[in-house]
């Protein structure tokens, strides 16, 4: 849906003022997405667009330091029947990472936030055709999971 290439993501948070409010609500809160959302709409659902197995292309293998196959996760997340977020979640295919492999529709950030080895690196954001997102780096052991966050313009109204 969103190709991450088209976004120029940056670490440098000097420029927050330029963010509108309501969007830095959502940006740069480093808890859980999914409490967020489960907490503001009462009809969370997470609904998968794909889940395939893949091998990670160069960039990707960069971020998440895994040249191997990866699960290639896309799921929207939604409320008051709106898609609110789309989120890609990168997961190298290892033992590491056995029970996040099926999960089916249970929400990713329910497993990364209640697994005290799993922790969280800091966020890069971007800004690309009206949409604002972020992406972060889960690290377990030394293996890592690249979650980006595309936020709809509906999470907003909500």
């Amino acid at each position: 849906m969103f190709n991450q290439q088209n976004f120029s993501w940056t670490d440098d948070f000097q420029s927050l003022e330029m963010i509108p409010e309501e969007v830095l609500y959502w940006l740069i809160d480093s808890n859980s997405l999914t409490q967020k959302l489960k907490s503001k709409f009462k009809d969370f659902s997470v609904e998968i667009i794909n889940n395939k197995t893949r091998c990670a292309t160069d960039n990707e293998s960069t971020l998440i330091g895994e040249s191997k196959k990866i699960l290639e996760r896309n799921v929207t997340l939604n409320g008051c029947g709106k898609k609110l977020v789309y989120a890609q979640s990168l997961i190298p295919i290892c033992k590491e990472f056995d029970k996040l492999l099926s999960i089916g529709s249970k929400p990713l950030g329910e497993i990364l936030f209640n697994d005290k080895k799993i922790k969280r690196c800091q966020f890069e954001i971007a800004f690309f055709e009206g949409i604002w997102a972020r992406r972060s780096i889960f690290i377990s052991k030394h293996k890592r999971i690249l979650v980006s966050e595309f936020f709809l313009d509906d999470l907003y109204e909500g």
